[in-house]
């Protein structure tokens, strides 16, 4: 399945912020992408795997990839980034040709 986390900590004030937009989004994209938050203050594996600098930090999981999202925090962008990516994987398209995508990882590739 495809999973849309957010890589947070508890004493980050834009993270804090952004909660309302996040949980907006969450519910949009219910019972279509799964929702998760991490918290990186907790989860110190997942942050240094996935390259995590900054709070929050979005990422996209895929079956076998994973892309960070980099564009706006506001719900209707978070929900259409989702949506859209979702339906470029749906397609066998690679999402990572969109601009805010980064490709940071292939699990387990060969």
């Amino acid at each position: 399945g495809i999973w849309f986390v957010r890589f947070f900590a508890p004493w980050c004030n834009h993270c804090k912020k952004m909660i309302p937009a996040w949980e907006s989004s969450a519910t949009n994209l219910k019972g279509l992408i799964g929702v998760a938050d991490v918290d990186g203050t907790v989860e110190k594996e997942l942050v240094k795997r996935y390259n995590v600098h900054y709070y929050p930090s979005l990422f996209l999981f895929t079956n076998r990839r994973v892309f960070e999202y980099n564009g706006n925090r506001e719900a209707s962008s978070l929900t259409s980034f989702a949506i859209t990516a979702k339906k470029a994987i749906d397609s066998g398209h690679n999402p990572s040709d969109c601009s805010f995508y980064m490709n940071v990882e292939t699990i387990g590739g060969r």
